[in-house]
């Protein structure tokens, strides 16, 4: 029977908040577009970890953003700050994977949870 030789006593029970900053990042899979759950619109699911971090602790840890196809700006922040061009034509998603970007990461509180979020992409 496999077993997983761990030693649990020096685990915590919860994943650490990553601290609010600025962290530069990279999108470790293609985005996807994804149905809200009322199906009346899409989220873009983007998959990212932090690198080059000093804080080891903090070196890929990872942070997924869910943004409504709605909120235009903050797509198109995206998109700049990996450094794509932008313009009438849109955006090939495959074009955003592997690329670096910098963000804002803040603590939001949902549900009584604290999660930790991308506020906004630097440009």
């Amino acid at each position: 029977m496999p077993r997983l030789e761990i030693d649990f006593s020096e685990v915590p029970t919860e994943i650490a908040l990553i601290p609010p900053g600025i962290y530069e990042l990279e999108i470790t899979e293609i985005p996807t577009l994804e149905p809200t759950k009322d199906q009346t619109s899409h989220n873009l699911i983007v998959k990212m970890k932090l690198i080059n971090q000093d804080d080891p602790k903090l070196e890929n840890r990872s942070i997924w953003d869910f943004i409504s196809v709605k909120m235009e700006s903050k797509l198109k922040r995206l998109c700049l700050s990996a450094g794509l061009k932008v313009g009438k034509e849109g955006v090939d998603l495959e074009d955003l994977f592997g690329k670096t970007l910098k963000a804002e990461i803040y603590t939001n509180v949902w549900n009584e949870q604290k999660r930790s979020k991308i506020k906004q992409y630097q440009i």
